[in-house]
């Protein structure tokens, strides 16, 4: 990991500026702005509204962290897909030319201290239990073979994909990746801490709340797609009526719960950071 970050360092000291983009800080460039999509947790649809009606009007480059490319990326280095996404996700922040940019990718403190005066991070939680059902259900009944599930849920309950599940949050907002023998729930609090440092934060179930707040604190207009939960399903309704299942999904995403719990008792629906300027664009 270390060999990449150096690599990746050296690059970014010879990454070109693309002279036929508005330049930063011009009153034509929209603020940098970096979509944290966590999976199953909605946005994505507005997150690519924004990248195609505001952005490549204004010429502006912008990146996607492909999932199929950054394994591949992973494999070749010897690294873990999600270590291979971070430096991918640094490297592409750190390029001038860049002004959006999304992902399901880790958004650990120290990229967010790195790169917060010069980039708008925003994304959307879920409640845990809706994500890890939605998660589980989509992988395991879609057509495409990507992260697909064969388990029967009895034996999935007790995978590590299962567990993993139920720590998205811990994982993507604090150094819980870092170490995993240490517990989830000693990193609640730097995971609250670090999402403050966040331009904008909603939840899934105020989306329109979140894309309205999106729209006047970065000044811009958008048509904007429609926003609409995924319809409940047989598969869906069997887990949720099965106690002794939801028991085991809930312990399983006790502390992502606990995080989601002190999120909202604290900012509601809706974290708008007071301190962000929107109008920041500067390399």
């Amino acid at each position: 990991m270390n060999k990449l970050i150096k690599l990746a360092k050296g690059a970014l000291a010879r990454a070109p500026f693309n002279d036929h983009l508005a330049r930063p800080g011009s009153s034509k460039a929209p603020p940098r702005i970096y979509f944290c999509h966590i999976p199953k947790s909605a946005g994505s649809s507005i997150a690519s509204a924004i990248r195609d009606q505001v952005y490549s009007r204004h010429n502006l480059d912008g990146f996607n962290i492909d999932p199929r490319a950054s394994l591949r990326a992973g494999k070749v280095t010897e690294n873990s897909l999600m270590q291979a996404r971070e430096v991918i996700l640094a490297y592409n922040l750190s390029v001038k030319a860049n002004f959006f940019g999304k992902g399901h990718c880790y958004c650990r403190p120290g990229l967010i201290k790195e790169f917060a005066s010069q980039w708008n991070f925003i994304t959307v939680l879920r409640n845990p239990i809706d994500r890890w059902i939605s998660e589980y259900v989509y992988n395991t009944y879609k057509q495409g073979d990507w992260t697909k599930n064969d388990l029967p849920l009895n034996e999935y309950l007790e995978s590590r994909k299962a567990e993993a599940g139920g720590q998205q949050l811990i994982r993507y907002f604090s150094n819980y990746s870092l170490n995993f023998r240490s517990s989830p729930r000693d990193h609640i609090d730097e995971a609250l801490e670090n999402l403050s440092r966040f331009a904008i934060v909603g939840t899934m179930e105020n989306l329109d709340t979140w894309a309205d707040e999106l729209m006047k604190k970065f000044s811009f207009e958008i048509k904007l797609p429609s926003i609409n939960k995924s319809p409940s399903n047989q598969a869906v309704e069997q887990i949720r009526s099965n106690p002794a299942v939801m028991r085991k999904i809930e312990d399983l995403c006790r502390h992502d719960l606990e995080l989601y719990d002190k999120f909202t008792a604290k900012h509601g629906n809706l974290y708008s950071n007071p301190s962000i300027d929107p109008g920041k664009a500067s390399a």
